[in-house]
């Protein structure tokens, strides 16, 4: 790259719109005389009105251009957007009668906001001697075509004894979904007591946006017991130059490739309260920028993703069954704006008001942890490719006895992992068959090949 193409390249973009995003590297910047290296790397940046100009250490530079001197010894200088061409307009001078011919080769990635990335290659043709773009019709795009149906058919064949929450979450999730321009992120907050399927939940629901709306959703999970400082922001945007993990990708930086994103932020309650504070910007505006550019992008757009917070949160409400998402939803706030007990949870009033809705999930029933304690056994077998077609009263009663899901589905997965997991191997390993039946008791395992007449 040239500096007439630094100039020419300035002077085009210096009116871009509010929210425009430039990002600008060429790794064979010609210096002028009396520098050392002939090249470096340059990087011009474009946001929020202002433009900087960055040049790798290390150049240097004998000549008498003070504004050039001055550049290559701080490394970067920053103008306004409409006043960078002037300045780089200075520096020309610099190469005197030397000044590199003007070239046509650079590639510059544009930004905005509201669009992806676009790439364009400088003093290319202008589009507009070529064809009247007024004149063309572009298509609207299509709504999405969310089947709600479909969508609890899956929530609800793996959540147990949560029908009223997963109703309102297809609801929700299926507006936001088949909106054509959404200003912001849904932003739910999934609260009830450990071991409900709060986390499941979230899983699911990524899975079912891939499948239903034939689209392509990223899934992201954001730990939150892990972001116990203020400072642990940097995990979620990228640490900036100079400290540890500078060149570590954050954790929103697959956004920039796909806005589709189901975010999990799980057990919220546990994180650093700025933390959550850090996140209203992406809650309220739909937009966070990451603290360096990455393939030439910086403002991560969540404006199409799905915020699912969970919390093991003691919240209550009476009769909920009896009561709207909406009439819930404001109870819940109510509590977490103004906890009480020594078990309650506070989270920053800010935070609260910017939750879309609070799905408050129950205490599992006694009958739905049977249920659940069954499909853990399927799930199991699964994993071993078996197909658990039946499992004899006698043992899944043992099973109840023995194992409990009140501290989480997790626990008890992992304990019938270890006590039938053995028995599933040898039979996979033995039988060409998958169908099979458990019978016995979780001391004495049996597994045998199922027919219709088992």
């Amino acid at each position: 790259m040239t500096i007439h193409d630094l100039l020419r390249q300035a002077e085009a973009y210096s009116f871009l719109e509010q929210d425009a995003r430039l990002y600008l590297e060429s790794k064979d910047f010609q210096l002028p005389p009396l520098s050392q290296p002939a090249t470096c790397r340059l990087v011009f940046e474009l946001y929020d009105r202002k433009s900087k100009i960055s040049v790798d250490p290390g150049i240097s530079y004998t000549g008498n251009h003070s504004a050039f001197r001055n550049l290559v010894t701080a490394g970067e200088h920053s103008e306004p957007q409409t006043s960078m061409p002037g300045y780089i307009s200075s520096l020309v001078s610099a190469y005197g009668a030397t000044a590199p011919p003007v070239t046509s080769t650079s590639l510059v990635t544009v930004t905005h906001s509201h669009s992806p990335p676009t790439t364009v290659r400088a003093n290319d043709v202008n589009v507009d001697d070529v064809v009247d773009t007024s004149k063309i019709a572009v298509p609207s795009p299509q709504a999405c075509k969310f089947s709600i149906k479909t969508f609890l058919a899956k929530l609800k064949s793996k959540i147990i004894g949560q029908d009223q929450v997963l109703e309102s979450l297809a609801h929700i999730i299926s507006t936001h979904v088949r909106k054509r321009k959404s200003l912001r992120p849904i932003s739910l907050l999934l609260a009830g007591p450990t071991g409900v399927g709060k986390t499941k939940t979230a899983e699911l629901t990524a899975e079912a946006l891939s499948e239903i709306t034939g689209k392509d959703w990223g899934y992201i999970r954001v730990d939150m017991n892990q972001l116990k400082e203020a400072h642990h922001t940097s995990k979620l945007v990228g640490t900036t130059a100079g400290y540890i993990g500078y060149g570590d990708l954050p954790v929103f930086a697959p956004l920039l490739d796909n806005p589709r994103h189901l975010v999990l932020f799980d057990e919220a309650e546990k994180a650093n309260p700025a933390i959550l504070q850090f996140l209203m910007n992406a809650m309220s505006n739909g937009r966070l920028e990451l603290s360096r550019p990455i393939d030439g992008a910086r403002c991560v757009d969540f404006t199409q993703s799905v915020f699912l917070f969970t919390g093991n949160i003691p919240l209550s409400v009476e009769n909920p069954d009896k009561m709207s998402q909406a009439e819930i939803t404001a109870a819940c706030k109510e509590q977490l704006r103004k906890p009480k007990g020594k078990d309650a949870v506070a989270m920053p009033p800010e935070v609260v008001a910017r939750f879309t809705e609070v799905l408050l999930f129950r205490q599992l029933s006694p009958e739905d942890r049977v249920r659940i304690l069954t499909l853990s056994v399927i799930r199991l077998g699964e994993s071993y490719d078996l197909s658990v077609q039946k499992i004899s009263e006698e043992l899944l009663q043992d099973a109840v006895n023995k194992l409990s899901v009140e501290k989480g589905v997790r626990d008890a997965e992992y304990e019938l992992d270890r006590i039938l997991g053995t028995s599933m191997a040898d039979f996979a390993d033995e039988y060409d068959t998958k169908d099979i039946k458990l019978s016995g008791t979780m001391d004495n395992i049996i597994v045998e090949p199922y027919t219709q007449l088992s």
